[in-house]
């Protein structure tokens, strides 16, 4: 993924903002940073960051396959 379009664009196309809301999600969960500075990395105001977090465990817990999407990444964060 490319980091500059989340950054640049003001819209991003459908066809990247699950990947991109399961990345935020996925450094949100680690407690690392804060909503504001995921913001920062991604364009996006911190209340943004809130809202894709809820929309994403939402689907985490209807969907299977974005569950095992998370679970395969997430495991990268986890050293």
């Amino acid at each position: 993924m490319d980091m500059l379009l989340f950054q640049q664009s003001r819209r991003i196309p459908k066809s990247v903002k699950a990947n991109r809301d399961l990345l935020v999600y996925c450094i949100w969960k680690t407690g690392i940073l804060t909503n504001e500075k995921i913001g920062e990395l991604f364009g996006v105001s911190y209340s943004s960051i809130i809202h894709i977090v809820k929309s994403v465990k939402s689907e985490l817990e209807m969907n299977k396959g974005f569950l095992d999407k998370f679970m395969k990444i997430y495991s990268l964060f986890k050293m």
